[in-house]
Formats: C-alpha cells, structure tokens, sequence
C-alpha cells in the first residue's frame, strides 16, 4: 500500500507594523493600500505575524482572533513583538516553543500529526546577532518540517521585490546577514520560487 501524502497546509506571513492598528480599516485611505488582516487570514492554516506591538497588559487585543491557537511574545513597550496563529480545525499537538526577546519565537510542534519547527521572526535594522542566534538554535533543535515566517528588513532583488527599486545601503547590510542565514540552514524562498517574477505588497509608504 502506497504511504499517503500529508495534508496540505497554507502559511501566511505577515508584516503587521501593530496589530491593534492593523485591525482597524481607516476610511479615509484608498482600499488598494490596506489589507484587513483577518479576511486575508481566512485562507490560511498557520500564520505568521511580525511587529504586533503587543504590550505588556494589552494581550487583550488577541481575543479578536478566537479561533487561532496563538503564541506570541510581550514586551513591556509597545515594539517590535511576533506571532505564530494555528487554526483550530487544524490537528495540532504541542511540544513546546522558545521566545527570544529581541524578536523570535520558534513552536515545535505537530500538524495533521506531522512534526513540524514553525518559526516568526522579526530582524530589526538594528539588530546584528539575532539571526546568528536563531540559526544556532535551529540546527541543534528543529526537527521536521521547518516553516519560517518573517521581515528580515532586506529585499533580494530592488526590481522584483520593491515598487521603487532603489537600494538601501543598510538593507544591503541585512541581505548579506539574511543569506548566510539561509545558507546555514539551507532554505529557500518558497514564495519567490512559485510566484517568479510577480509583485505583491502587504504595505504601502504614504
């Protein structure tokens, strides 16, 4: 008898810059510049959130998503800040999960009874060590199926990946950490490797 194939699984990750923000619809900006973040999410099994801002006696903003498993980080200012949201029809059974304050936060765990790393990250322009950190903890940790979600603050190419391709000298700095990165764990850009050459952004400047 033929092994069966895992279900498949739909991953979103996203950029919210403030997920209380990002939830409320402003009438006054042109609907082709925002996005509501929970229609989007309707499609997907597991997202990934970044800069959720989410303080320290402020989780209630989370009870706006009551059919996610969540885990997320807290932070006694309102910065920086990530998710991982599993939908709840989703077989999921717990093993446990790291949170690195200055922006990652890895769940392992099992989905539809595989095992899978799921990790959200946010590198901040400022940030120099936090990725050298989370590959060191990936490679003597994941086990699975590893899944990445994140704002690495670096485009791989200005043409494809920016409506302006103009290039931003710190941006250059972040690519370079961004690829030995990946490198270190060898992964790929999935969503580049299906989509090729179109252009879709989640956040417009002005």
């Amino acid at each position: 008898m033929a092994a069966s194939l895992p279900p498949k699984l739909r991953f979103l990750t996203w950029n919210v810059n403030g997920l209380e923000t990002a939830l409320r619809i402003n009438p006054q900006r042109p609907p082709d510049r925002q996005k509501d973040v929970r229609k989007e999410m309707e499609e997907a099994d597991v997202v990934f959130l970044q800069e959720t801002h989410i303080k320290r006696g402020q989780e209630d903003v989370m009870r706006y998503f009551p059919e996610w498993l969540q885990f997320y980080t807290v932070f006694d200012e309102a910065e920086r800040g990530v998710a991982i949201l599993i939908k709840n029809t989703i077989s999921f059974e717990y093993i446990h999960h790291r949170e690195d304050k200055d922006g990652f936060i890895v769940l392992h765990c099992k989905l539809e009874h595989q095992p899978y790393t799921l990790v959200s990250v946010y590198h901040h322009q400022t940030d120099e060590a936090i990725l050298g950190r989370l590959s060191e903890y990936l490679q003597n940790n994941a086990t699975g199926m590893m899944v990445i979600g994140g704002d690495f603050n670096a485009a791989f190419s200005p043409f494809t990946d920016k409506k302006e391709p103009t290039i931003n000298q710190s941006h250059s700095v972040l690519l370079n950490r961004l690829k030995l990165f990946m490198r270190s764990l060898q992964l790929v850009d999935v969503w580049r490797r299906l989509h090729n050459f179109m252009r879709f952004y989640t956040f417009y400047r002005g």
